[in-house]
């Protein structure tokens, strides 16, 4: 048997951590609370005719595809739901058999952040019309992944007679934008094919299907079906990738611990990669290797990239496979200006995890 998370919110969510502080849960119950959200949110979306395993490219990040942030000046907007109208605008953009998660909110920011926003917002837009900043939470942003090189460009272009639409923001890589929107933005939507998927109150009938934030997918061919809150927070809401902050270490110990009762933060763990791995995957993965220039490298010094990463409390793509008997779980790279998927094994007897393949 194999059981695959594809991804775990105890970052921006803390219904776990609650758990396990009030009623002293050990990992073994924690496992099992997060195997019966799992089973849950499998059931709940099989009955509504989603597939959770159709999820998963809206809900891991991809090393081949890109990540936006689609930016809306609401001053240009007459209607105070001016969300209403940028939605409206963006949604038959969307291609129909696409699947992204949707982010979105206001720029917020204290006063002594505004300089950091607007340097951050000019450095980094590609701009669709004229930036006229006066204050960070005049801007609205919609956040969309898994998006290729044809779709980032339809939505620009499609975007351009939008008065409101100002341009862009790349996320494909890290830097200040992409880590400030991580902390500004929430989960609006998931969206498979025809399906918009989205959360509802956790006391409402257990077939409720509500569209809670109002858009009109209806209008544009879409259905929409919700989840209860306490399951799609936990396991439909996708992270966006930052460096981790002061109060977020356990993350990444509650994602292990969703496919192994004994869950570790990683940040002491030995990096194991065995020559003859990194041989193989340099003649059969050149090519990704040396698009990132990573075709020379020595395993110790792969050991030291990954290890720099796993403490960047970000892990997904988390299985266990029980005929083998081993967890796996899945981090991304980012060298030479690409993204690299690393597959590593989990052996927390040993404290020590150990690379399978990268791509």
């Amino acid at each position: 048997m194999k059981t695959c998370v594809h991804t775990l919110d105890a970052r921006d969510n803390v219904m776990l951590e609650v758990m396990l502080k009030e009623f002293a849960l050990s990992p073994d119950q924690i496992l099992r609370e997060i195997r019966w959200l799992l089973d849950e949110t499998t059931s709940a979306l099989a009955a509504r005719g989603i597939s959770y395993a159709s999820l998963r490219p809206a809900l891991v990040p991809s090393s081949t595809r890109r990540e936006i942030a689609l930016i809306f000046d609401s001053t240009r907007i007459e209607n105070a739901w001016y969300g209403l109208p940028i939605h409206r605008a963006v949604i038959p953009l969307l291609e129909p058999k696409s699947c992204h998660s949707v982010l979105g909110g206001d720029l917020l920011g204290e006063a002594d952040m505004q300089w950091r926003i607007r340097a951050g917002l000019q450095g980094a837009l590609v701009p669709s019309s004229a930036l006229e900043y006066r204050h960070s939470t005049q801007y609205f942003a919609l956040y969309i992944n898994n998006l290729s090189d044809s779709m980032v460009r339809g939505l620009h272009e499609g975007l351009g007679t939008f008065a409101p639409y100002v341009g862009f923001v790349e996320c494909t890589l890290g830097g200040f934008m992409k880590t400030y929107l991580s902390m500004t933005l929430v989960n609006e939507f998931v969206k498979t094919g025809r399906f918009i998927i989205q959360q509802h109150e956790d006391d409402l009938e257990p077939d409720a299907n509500q569209n809670t934030i109002g858009y009109p997918f209806e209008e544009f061919g879409y259905t929409v079906r919700s989840l209860p809150s306490m399951l799609f927070g936990v396991l439909l809401s996708y992270k966006i990738e930052r460096p981790v902050f002061p109060g977020f270490e356990s993350d990444t110990e509650f994602c292990l611990n969703a496919v192994s009762n004994v869950p570790s933060r990683l940040e002491s763990f030995e990096v194991s990669v065995e020559p003859s791995k990194l041989e193989y995957l340099q003649v059969n993965k050149s090519g990704s290797l040396k698009r990132a220039g990573l075709s020379d490298l020595r395993p110790e010094e792969l050991e030291e990239i990954v290890r720099a990463k796993l403490q960047a409390n970000y892990v997904y793509n988390l299985c266990q496979n029980d005929e083998h008997g081993i967890v796996t779980f899945n981090i991304l790279i980012e060298h030479g200006g690409c993204r690299l998927t690393v597959a590593l094994e989990y052996i927390p007897a040993d404290r020590r995890v150990r690379l399978i393949t990268m791509y």
